[in-house]
């Protein structure tokens, strides 16, 4: 749904854009979501939610950006940034 106003809001501006696509098995994004809604660290912002009931436009496949590089990573696999940043 944002792919014409990031490309519209690059080109203004001569910016490239690159993307990171993270990624995980929906029942992972569950429970990562579970926990931090019951820590309470950040009421107002972590609420309770079924990610499998979400819909398709909710970021489960890279953003279409055309020629932009997409880095795609799977984050259930340990520390994954030294991969990334190499």
């Amino acid at each position: 749904m944002s792919e014409k106003h990031i490309l519209t809001l690059a080109a203004a501006h001569g910016a490239r854009v690159a993307q990171v696509f993270c990624h995980a098995p929906v029942d992972v994004l569950q429970t990562r979501h579970d926990v931090r809604v019951a820590s309470g660290r950040r009421p107002g912002i972590d609420l309770p939610m079924e990610y499998a009931a979400l819909p398709a436009h909710c970021c489960w496949t890279p953003l279409d950006l055309g020629d932009a590089p997409c880095l795609t990573v799977e984050t259930t696999r340990g520390d994954v940034l030294p991969g990334v940043l190499a």
